[in-house]
């Protein structure tokens, strides 16, 4: 039985709440319910945004695989979708691919915070 103490547990919930911040905060600003946002974390969520939502996709595709919940289907498939977007974004970006994924920052703001709710999901339910 895994507990929530165990350490990739805690990596996962800690990576949950560190992509809460960066994309919450920046997104209630967006929206006007906070009056400033500080900018170097707008900076931070934008320059490496890509490689963030491969990085996080990637952990939330892992934990869907070791979950034995109800929403572990869910959860895998949205793993996929994020590393496949993450992945093809850095690539496009890279000039590997013909191709790139214009994302603007509200686009990143918002994927940051649905991984972290994935990812606090998968961290409180891998008991």
């Amino acid at each position: 039985m895994q507990h929530l103490t165990e350490p990739k547990n805690m990596f996962s919930g800690f990576l949950g709440i560190l992509l809460l911040a960066f994309g919450g905060i920046p997104l209630l600003g967006q929206f006007g319910v906070l009056k400033s946002v500080p900018a170097w974390m707008t900076s931070v969520a934008t320059s490496i945004g890509v490689y963030v939502i491969a990085a996080a996709g990637f952990i939330i595709l892992v934990d869907g695989i070791m979950e034995d919940h109800v929403h572990k289907h869910p959860t895998i498939i949205a793993g996929l979708v994020f590393l496949a977007l993450g992945i093809v974004a850095v690539l496009g970006e890279h000039g590997s691919i013909p191709f790139k994924i214009p994302l603007p920052p509200l686009l990143y703001y918002i994927l940051f915070t649905v991984e972290a709710f994935f990812l606090l999901m998968a961290w409180l339910t891998m008991l």
